[in-house]
């Protein structure tokens, strides 16, 4: 259980970094937004995939 909210604790700041990161990038250069969004989008789906992988791994418990 210690490692799920580990793990969710770094996915949490990974997101607001990325989010910061994005408003950032808007801001300084309304022309870049669009590149910002679809690197956000990938790391989200990215993101997304790897904490389903350990969730998954959790739940099936030790091999």
């Amino acid at each position: 259980m210690k490692k799920l909210m580990k793990i969710a604790r770094i996915g949490t700041w990974f997101c607001a970094a990325l989010f910061c990161s994005a408003i950032w990038g808007w801001v300084i250069s309304r022309q870049m937004r669009f590149a910002f969004l679809a690197g956000a989008a990938v790391a989200g789906a990215w993101l997304f995939s790897y904490c389903f992988k350990q969730f998954k791994r959790i739940a099936n418990g030790p091999l």
